[in-house]
């Protein structure tokens, strides 16, 4: 390497170190202040002694000057900086794998209104149920995931209560709140006019030791005369169902709001062949419309069709009343079909996965584990008496138990699948 190169190299190792010269331009000053000639072949000894003292000097120089930068010393002084340590994220807690949640459902003695309340895990077996609230009037309605749930104590009151201490976190007194959201922190109930048509959307968000404030948004689009009732409610999806018929007519139209705005989205009405809808999904997008009222003991031959609400369209004709659909949306809970069986079909494919002859599911008593299959469903003898109810537990894969042979299941829910 020539000195000329040497010196070079110097100032481009300070340049990566990161070093601060004097001022801007000083490599380039400095350069054109020991340039020389190029050299000849042949040199005498003192000329090159001039050149090599000449470089040296410049490198001193060049030493000298970073020496005396501030920002030199300082960097000697300081160790370079590291860059910060990647700081540790909060991971999302994963939900808890299905069956590893509980339901709820009420014991009562035959033809009484109130019974205790009682607590199953999804194999079955018993779990301790807090006591519910001295006064209780009716039955408790616990949030889908199964954290709280209401109960009536008074003509217009309800407590809510923690379910894992027992604890009352907030009291409600005003107009009934029908229904648990499926985000199950808000409660769904619906505002009539003066003329006893429903005219807004009425919704009270749980704040626990705070209370339940409340909202209500005016339906826009419902026809003026259109009566019936709200059937589900999701605030993931921003959209409420409500039921509803005109006039003297039956509660045969299906109109989607949304619960942001009060806005009617589209309406859809009851296909050809069948006179009332019998269950609709917890989201918001499917229902299913009988031909003939699962209420009727003895109806047979009722078929079901499954309409798409998005779409509009029917997409599976079932064989039996629908009396819910599974918590998934890919199962629902059949009765009172041509064989007269209770039964729990994959309604896409039509394959049975569960059935027992000559029962009928109460289409009130059933609840589904969220964004899961497994149910729980309230199976009664077929007659035209009525017949004290068995619980039976059904599972994703087609297995079941039965909970209790004297119980109507009042709601369920898994923590942590939902809210």
């Amino acid at each position: 390497m020539t000195d000329l190169e040497r010196v070079h190299a110097e100032i481009a190792s300070a340049v990566r170190a990161r070093l601060e010269l004097p001022s801007p331009g000083f490599d380039h000053r400095l350069l054109d202040a020991v340039r020389t000639p190029p050299m000849k072949p042949r040199r005498e000894p003192a000329r090159r002694l001039a050149v090599a003292t000449s470089v040296m000097l410049a490198v001193l120089v060049v030493a000298g000057l970073l020496w005396t930068s501030p920002g030199f010393r300082a960097r000697l002084r300081t160790p370079a900086a590291r860059p910060p340590a990647a700081r540790p994220t909060a991971t999302p807690t994963l939900a808890p794998p299905s069956g590893t949640g509980f339901f709820y459902y009420i014991v009562r003695p035959p033809m009484q209104p109130v019974g205790s309340a009682r607590r199953s895990d999804w194999s079955g077996a018993p779990l301790p149920a807090p006591d519910p609230p001295k006064g209780l009037l009716g039955d408790i309605m616990a949030s889908p995931d199964g954290r709280y749930f209401a109960a009536p104590v008074g003509t217009q009151e309800v407590e809510f209560v923690d379910s894992a201490s027992g604890a009352i976190v907030a009291t409600y007194n005003g107009n009934a709140l029908d229904t648990w959201a499926d985000d199950s922190r808000h409660l769904c109930s619906l505002d009539y006019s003066a003329a006893g048509f429903p005219s807004g959307i009425r919704t009270g968000l749980l704040v626990p030791e705070s209370g339940v404030q409340t909202a209500t948004v005016p339906i826009v689009g419902l026809p003026a005369d259109a009566g019936g009732f709200l059937a589900t409610c999701s605030f993931r999806n921003d959209r409420a169902l409500l039921v509803a018929g005109r006039g003297a007519q039956p509660e045969s139209t299906v109109y989607a709001v949304q619960l942001s705005t009060g806005r009617v989205l589209f309406h859809r009405d009851l296909p050809a062949g069948t006179v009332v809808f019998t269950a609709l999904s917890a989201d918001c997008r499917y229902a299913a419309a009988s031909s003939a009222q699962q209420a009727d003991p003895h109806a047979t031959g009722i078929v079901t069709d499954v309409v798409d609400l998005d779409a509009g369209t029917v997409v599976a004709h079932l064989d039996g009343a629908v009396a819910a659909f599974s918590g998934d949306d890919q199962r629902v809970a059949l009765s009172q079909g041509s064989t007269g069986a209770a039964s729990v079909v994959e309604w896409r494919t039509g394959r049975t996965i569960w059935t027992q002859a000559q029962r009928v599911i109460v289409a009130e008593g059933v609840r589904s584990l969220p964004g899961e299959a497994a149910m729980a469903l309230t199976v009664s003898l077929r007659a035209p008496q009525y017949v004290v109810p068995d619980l039976v537990l059904v599972r994703n894969d087609g297995t079941s138990t039965v909970v209790s042979q004297t119980a109507e299941v009042s709601t369920l829910g898994s923590v942590g699948a939902a809210g």
